[in-house]
């Protein structure tokens, strides 16, 4: 809070009382500015603050009209995971395709896109938080996609993370994806409550065929909100890199969340579009998650799946059984027993499928990268 700044030549003191709870005053101190930190959640609180000179004579001002604040609710422990192994609008998704822009259910159990940078037909797919946040939250989120070859224009970009605006160039914070036409982007992106943008660049280069996770974190600090995206290159078992950790939401700005999922962009006027599948979204305000998922999009290798029916399980060491100690070379592999590609086949290879003893393309628990 700020008090209305006196002035004297002996120079000015600053008293601010919290009426509700004493214990928080802020004592004499020469600034007109004060943080009160330590409060109750969802409270109501009142304050006032005077002046006084720093004469002898110590002149006290009148205490200024009470001023009433409350603070925002403890956020609680809303988790969203959809792994699409049924059309999600049954769990309370929202298709809101708009123009070009559409969000389609695969029988394959993921979601297909197309979404078009559109300034004038916001579209989400999105689901609805159980109360609305704002910057002081912290969060975490995750997103598998892939984009099709059909992703060539260059300005074909989507969204990922929470929204909040009627539009998707106010409030909102998440990642940024691009088209392989613009690198195969992923991006830490914010658009403020007053719609100002600032993002951070993600790792490059990504092949452009590349699963990619795209893994998320926000969080508060003594009024400055702090992000991190990292991302990770699936099929390839590579962790590509992060943005670092930036200071996301400034101090003195504001945010405000009401939804989690896919938006297009709808700030200016370069067009084009992207066509990507979906998977495994993620919105914790607990943790990030901690089990093993697995895309189910169809060129998805789950490793040590040498027979690839799409399970790792006894089928596949009958396969490594009639490769054992081959060697092996490009472009085959020895089938794909060679899991590391060191030209033999060996005990790293049962190890390689012993990490991954009975997953299969849908989501099997315990396993984080």
């Amino acid at each position: 809070m700020t008090a209305t700044q006196a002035i004297d030549s002996s120079g000015v003191q600053y008293y601010f009382a919290n009426v509700t709870s004493p214990r928080h005053d802020s004592g004499w101190r020469t600034g007109p500015h004060y943080r009160d930190e330590g409060l109750e959640p969802d409270t109501e609180y009142i304050y006032r603050v005077k002046a006084r000179d720093q004469s002898a004579g110590r002149h006290e001002t009148a205490w200024s009209m009470p001023v009433s604040v409350a603070t925002p609710s403890l956020a609680g422990d809303e988790t969203i995971l959809e792994t699409f192994d049924v059309n999600p609008v049954a769990h309370g998704w929202v298709d809101g395709s708009a123009a070009h822009t559409t969000f389609t259910y695969s029988d394959e159990q993921y979601l297909d896109a197309r979404i078009w940078r559109d300034e004038h037909n916001p579209a989400r797919f999105s689901k609805a938080l159980e109360q609305e946040y704002r910057q002081d939250a912290e969060f975490w989120f995750q997103m598998d996609c892939q984009f099709l070859g059909s992703s060539a224009a260059e300005w074909g970009m989507a969204l990922v993370g929470v929204f909040g605006g009627s539009d998707n160039d106010h409030d909102f914070l998440g990642c940024r994806f691009a088209s392989p036409a613009v690198g195969n982007r992923y991006d830490l992106w914010r658009y403020d409550s007053a719609g100002a943008r600032a993002y951070w660049a993600g790792p490059a280069p990504i092949p452009d065929d590349a699963i990619v996770r795209v893994q998320g974190h926000y969080w508060c600090q003594e009024g400055i909100g702090y992000g991190e995206l990292k991302v990770f290159d699936l099929n390839a078992e590579v962790y590509s890199g992060a943005t670092g950790v930036v200071e996301a939401v400034p101090e003195g700005a504001s945010l405000v969340f009401r939804s989690f999922g896919l938006g297009n962009r709808t700030d200016g006027t370069l067009h084009g579009d992207v066509a990507v599948k979906i998977d495994n979204l993620y919105f914790s305000l607990v943790a990030p998650h901690a089990g093993r998922m697995v895309p189910s999009f169809e060129d998805f290798l789950v490793r040590g799946d040498f027979e690839l029916d799409g399970n790792v399980d006894v089928d596949d060491v009958r396969v490594l059984a009639g490769y054992w100690l081959a060697a092996c070379s490009d472009p085959d592999w020895c089938g794909g027993c060679d899991a590391n590609r060191d030209g033999i086949v060996n005990i790293s290879d049962l190890d390689a499928m012993a990490a991954n003893w009975m997953l299969s393309k849908k989501k099997v628990p315990e396993w984080s990268m």
